[in-house]
């Protein structure tokens, strides 16, 4: 008793169906007007907490918000549309956050345009540390490690939900998550 054509069957034809390349399109399931409308939404987040005035000193300092929700919405559809996993993905995508987010505190705090962008913000987090850790302080007059918290959250939310949209077509966590950053 033979079965002919069980998966086990390692015939001439599948090591020709396997090695044939497919070409890969920008197709998403949920639409690309679903990637403008989650953008809007990771925009809304970095506007709200924008406007809530949270940061003490110049209020421009928190202007890249809404900036960093809409990249990361990008960064997570581009990883979506890769296809090559979550570690690869978000991977990708926190390294772009660090240039961005970087960039844009340096671009705040140094706007004379220092070569040494990531030698500023390290400074200025550097500078909250030692206020509030090694001399004890209750408080501190750096603010760049809490605007890179607040990067950091904006872009991790846009990122997220577009992955969690597109990869997983989870659409219930792509709209809880950002709300609940709201609330």
């Amino acid at each position: 008793m033979t079965a002919t054509g069980t998966p086990f069957d390692l015939g001439a034809n599948y090591t020709a169906a396997r090695t044939i390349e497919r070409p890969r399109r920008l197709e998403l399931a949920e639409g690309w007007s679903s990637v403008l409308l989650l953008a809007f939404m990771a925009a809304l987040v970095g506007w709200a907490i924008d406007d809530a005035h949270w940061v003490l000193g110049d209020q421009a300092y928190t202007d890249f918000l809404p900036w960093a929700g809409i990249l990361g919405v990008l960064a997570g559809t581009a990883g979506a549309l890769l296809g090559r996993g979550r570690l690869v993905a978000h991977g990708l995508g926190a390294i772009a956050a660090t240039v961005f987010i970087v960039w844009a505190i340096a671009g705040q705090l140094a706007p004379e345009g220092d070569a040494g962008m990531f030698t500023v913000v390290a400074e200025r987090v550097w500078g909250a540390w030692d206020d509030l850790v090694i001399r004890g302080r209750a408080t501190t007059t750096e603010v760049a490690h809490f605007i890179l918290v607040l990067g950091i959250i904006v872009w991790g939310t846009g990122q997220f939900a577009a992955y969690a949209l597109f990869a997983h077509h989870r659409a219930l966590a792509a709209i809880v998550i950002p709300g609940t950053v709201l609330f």
